[in-house]
């Protein structure tokens, strides 16, 4: 409805004289191009200033194809959005705006347009009364001057209601959201996700289980991310448009400056179900009116208009009726379009002047962080950077209550993005903060004679944060040094991160559980030196919580194969030593070659070798030369572990 609205008058403003420090003014260049896009496809609207040539006014009646673009169809649907440049041309004080509403009691259907315009006096009814003694009739007052108003309170008028305040609107669209298509679809995609992440464990046979944990690491790393960049969530931009552009109370405007505000009015409050979808539709109709009777295209709108609000005169609704579908309009009919316009109604701006809002606690009315993943904000330590949003933030100091007891430390301001409605900050977290916990922020400042204005206190709650199954990309190893890399090793008190080794098939040989980690969410490193590994393939196996990771990749702690006797037994040559472990599946195979003693002459792979067991070997003695002399040779790796001479 307000979409049509066309008379705005900005209420008296009173303010005390002299100067104040002006407030830096907010640019966010995003939000001003989104607004004047939509103005630019809205309906201008006429102003009407009474502020002693201070502040003026400019509004755009946003149609609601564009609230639905700028603010979310939860938006569009449900109010009327009305954009209003507010420009403060005072050299002293600043505007605080404290309410935005309209009176549409000119309007023909708001069950006040025949009625005089309220008064705070106590009004009177006709006589309708028995003539006393005397022949007089005493007058009937009316229900509010039977409950007088006390001095302390104040009473609102039935023609006007006031705009909602931004976190309303918002509210609905971020409640509304959760249950959007794109959104269902996504948070089911991550449920499947997590939940065959978690079952993977059922599967006995390890090539298969391998195989399954590849593809749902693929699935969780790559198809979901993919997934969410094709169907990004526009709910996150319109409700920091809804915050940063919609009408809040105590609102300033800096002196020699002008800002855009949005103001929400329930359209329910005004329109029947009817005359809403015919509004909605086309607000036109509703805003020229006049214009509709001659097009053909909206003249069925049109009437269907007329059939929607009735009217208790039959025979004027004909005429109506009758005159749209001729394609005329009498002057009877003007004058009642000129009743329907929506244009009759005004949105009143009230508010003060003030020189010194350096006295004003800062209020906060949101804090948001700029990592969005719960878990790589809350589960890992280091810096944090967010944003405060409320009123009188400029020159603040961010304070956070339970630092000390959630090792929070060095919460600073970020100077730039920072003004009067937004601080950017910084704080470093120490350990990790279990999700329930309570951080009480607080903006304090100091006014201009540098005494302390502590700010009013704010209860940031960590919401809840699923932690998901790590994966392992790969895993390297210098020297003494193993890395394991891959994504969500996070660590916390009630679920920690755990990594064990866990050898390969060798005989005696157990799991050994790392208990010096260096963390990051991304990667591992292990200090193999300290760890005294035997030789063998060693699987690094990492779990958060009860969540065993995806994925899987072994590194080698090679042998260092000894060869104590090399005897001929008959066709066979019969090698006893230590270590002969053969460690191929993880890139350290164990190879024995043979070669003549005589200087000079090559090595050659034996034939038929079998391991008996890590301390005895055989393979076929070579045929020829018959009274030869050799000398075996044991590698691991491609490199000259051991040689001995064959008896």
């Amino acid at each position: 409805m307000y979409r049509h609205v066309r008379s705005i008058a900005l209420a008296s403003i009173f303010f005390p004289p002299g100067a104040g420090a002006q407030i830096p003014e907010k640019k966010d260049p995003i939000n001003d191009k989104a607004m004047q896009d939509a103005a630019e496809k809205g309906f201008k609207l006429s102003t009407n200033v009474t502020v002693n040539g201070n502040v003026s006014v400019e509004a755009v009646l946003l149609p609601p194809n564009v609230t639905r673009g700028v603010f979310g169809k939860a938006v569009s649907d449900r109010y009327a959005a009305v954009e209003l440049i507010v420009s403060n041309r005072s050299r002293d004080a600043a505007l605080v705006v404290h309410s935005v509403f309209i009176d549409y009691s000119p309007w023909l259907l708001s069950g006040a347009s025949n009625r005089k315009a309220e008064t705070p006096e106590c009004a009177t009814f006709a006589p309708r009364g028995k003539p006393d003694k005397e022949g007089s009739t005493p007058p009937e007052t009316l229900p509010e001057c039977v409950n007088l108003l006390e001095a302390w309170q104040a009473a609102s008028r039935g023609s006007q209601i006031a705009a909602t305040e931004y976190r309303i609107p918002r509210g609905q669209l971020i409640d509304s959201q959760q249950w959007s298509a794109r959104n269902l679809t996504v948070r089911s995609l991550e449920t499947l996700g997590s939940l065959a992440a978690a079952y993977i464990f059922i599967f006995k046979e390890r090539a298969i289980a391998g195989s399954i944990a590849r593809g749902v690491a693929a699935y969780n790393g790559n198809f979901l991310p993919a997934l969410r960049a094709l169907l990004p969530d526009s709910a996150i931009d319109q409700a920091n448009r809804i915050n940063d552009l919609g009408y809040r109370v105590n609102r300033v405007v800096p002196r020699d400056s002008a800002d855009i505000m949005v103001a929400f009015f329930p359209i329910d409050r005004f329109l029947t179900p009817g005359i809403k979808k015919l509004f909605q539709k086309s607000p036109a109709i509703f805003f020229v009116p006049h214009a509709a009777v001659f097009d053909p295209v909206t003249a069925k709108l049109l009437e269907g208009a007329i059939k929607e609000l009735g009217t208790t005169n039959e025979k004027l609704r004909t005429k109506l009726l009758a005159e749209l579908r001729a394609g005329a309009a009498s002057s009877d009919t003007l004058r009642l379009l000129d009743d329907l316009s929506l244009n009759r109604i005004r949105v009143i701006v009230g508010g003060v002047m003030t020189v010194d809002v350096d006295t004003v606690p800062a209020t906060i009315e949101r804090v948001d962080f700029d990592e969005a993943d719960g878990a790589m904000l809350w589960a890992e330590t280091g810096q944090k950077k967010g944003s405060i949003h409320g009123r009188y933030l400029a020159g603040g100091k961010v304070m956070i209550v339970e630092a000390d007891k959630l090792g929070i430390t060095n919460p600073v301001v970020i100077p730039d993005g920072s003004h009067d409605e937004s601080l950017r900050f910084q704080i470093t977290l120490g350990n990790a903060i279990a999700a329930g916990s309570k951080l009480t922020f607080r903006v304090d400042k100091k006014d201009r004679n540098q005494k302390p204005v502590e700010g009013a206190k704010f209860d940031f709650a960590v919401k809840d944060f699923i932690l998901t199954a790590p994966a392992i990309d790969k895993v390297t190893r210098s020297g003494g040094a193993l890395t394991v890399t891959g994504r969500r090793f996070h660590s916390t008190e009630a679920n920690p991160l755990a990594v064990t080794l866990e050898p390969g098939s060798v005989a005696g040989v157990d799991p050994v559980l790392v208990k010096n980690v260096e963390r990051k969410p991304t990667e591992l490193k292990i200090d193999l030196a300290v760890l005294s590994l035997k030789p063998a393939c060693w699987t690094p196996r990492v779990t958060v919580g009860t969540m065993p990771a995806l994925g899987a990749a072994a590194f080698a702690q090679p042998p260092a194969p000894k060869i104590a006797t090399a005897q001929k037994n008959g066709a066979r040559v019969v090698l006893t030593g230590d270590q002969f472990i053969d460690l191929a599946s993880c890139g350290k195979p164990l190879v024995f070659e043979i070669a003549e003693q005589a200087a000079g002459l090559a090595f050659q792979s034996v034939d038929r070798l079998t391991i008996v067991s890590a301390k005895e070997v055989s393979f076929d003695f070579p045929k020829t030369p018959a009274d030869g002399k050799f000398k075996v040779r044991v590698l691991v790796g491609g490199v000259e572990a051991d040689t001995r001479n064959v008896d």
